[in-house]
């Protein structure tokens, strides 16, 4: 035990008389190494979803995906929208008719998001108030000027549900794949866009 030691002592020793004599080598070297690491930072991927622990090949994972073909995977549908102006009444009135006629016409939907009926949290007054967005539907353009600076001052939706510009809204839409027995299919299912 005590020769095992020693020679581990030894090799480390070695090491260290090799990078004290050849610093500027060794150091030279560890900069090459570590800039070649870095070129490749661009091409480094993480997959951190289940599949992503199993190879290619694993018959576990084969299974799961001839599974999802079979059945069904959930999946979303994101509508991007470009009115003439996203807070017109009339525009809001005919994205409030589409994400209706979506909910309650088109079969295997799961959720449909838009700003119809995005949850708006906000402070007032001291008070926590937590309700849809457009719970209160807005009766004139002054109602529509204070719905607007909500939408445009929160992050939240910024950039998911309308632009950053507030040129463009979005509804997204969820599919269930497994669906409710009850429910049949529609051979073809007409929306009329804005």
């Amino acid at each position: 035990m005590q020769t095992l030691r020693k020679q581990v002592e030894q090799v480390f020793e070695s090491l260290a008389h090799l990078i004290y004599r050849r610093n500027r080598t060794i150091l030279f070297l560890l900069l090459i190494f570590t800039f070649a690491c870095l070129s490749q930072l661009p091409t480094l991927h993480m997959d951190t979803s289940t599949e992503g622990f199993f190879s290619e090949d694993n018959p576990t994972l084969l299974k799961y995906n001839a599974f999802r073909d079979q059945f069904g995977r959930s999946s979303y549908v994101v509508l991007g929208i470009n009115p003439p102006d996203v807070f017109d009444l009339s525009f809001l009135e005919n994205l409030r008719s589409l994400h209706l006629e979506l909910e309650n016409n088109v079969p295997y939907l799961d959720d449909v998001q838009s700003l119809i009926n995005v949850t708006s949290i906000r402070g007032e007054e001291g008070e926590l108030i937590v309700e849809e967005l457009l719970e209160q539907w807005p009766e004139n353009q002054k109602a529509l000027e204070l719905i607007k600076q909500r939408v445009m001052a929160d992050p939240i939706y910024r950039n998911t549900l309308i632009s950053e510009d507030g040129t463009y809204t979005t509804l997204l839409v969820r599919s269930d794949p497994y669906g409710d027995e009850s429910e049949t299919p529609l051979n073809e299912t007409t929306v009329r866009l804005m």
